[in-house]
């Protein structure tokens, strides 16, 4: 699925979390949701639309930046192989 998964987004907010901006092929945001669900506490989405385009929008925590970002390179990376 080549292209399916992607960062296009990043902003350091305020309070030193990171919010993540992904286009995912509208197909896949029940799977990715499930997979962000598994990691209560981590992280926090939600959907987003611009100029009827649907994103998918992740703030991670500062303590959870790090292996919630390797996490979502590890899925970009499968998804797109």
């Amino acid at each position: 699925m080549r292209n399916c998964f992607h960062f296009v987004g990043e902003q350091q907010l305020s309070d030193g979390s990171l919010r993540l901006k992904l286009d995912i092929d509208p197909s896949l945001f029940v799977t990715v949701g499930f997979i962000l669900e598994s990691l209560e506490g981590c992280c926090i989405y939600t959907t987003v639309f611009e100029e009827k385009k649907q994103f998918l929008q992740v703030d991670i925590p500062p303590d959870y930046i790090t292996t919630t970002k390797q996490l979502m390179d590890a899925i970009e990376s499968y998804l797109d192989s």
